[in-house]
């Protein structure tokens, strides 16, 4: 029987000495101090591994594919309730 991720990660810990285990914390505690949301462009591009013009070319589809839901009424906001617009 395999290990779930979780349970891999629980073993691993469990190996670490003391001194290495209070350092895993504070890498954690570290990692969890940065920015929540990075800058979108920058996100995709580390995130992705896509160049800029890439990007943009993306975002320009986008963008077409929501200007053409909009004419021709296709396009609908989202209520807050996935269920109930689905079954619209």
């Amino acid at each position: 029987m395999s290990m779930s991720k979780v349970q891999e990660l629980e073993y691993a810990l469990s190996q670490l000495s003391p001194g290495e285990f209070c350092e895993v914390e504070q890498w954690i505690h570290a990692w969890k101090q940065r920015p929540a949301a990075p800058d979108d462009e920058g996100y995709a591009l580390r995130e992705y591994g896509v160049s800029q013009e890439e990007l943009e070319r993306f975002d320009q589809r986008m963008l077409a594919k929501v200007a053409e839901a909009e004419a021709n009424g296709t396009l609908r906001p989202f209520s807050g309730d996935l269920e109930k617009d689905i079954e619209e």
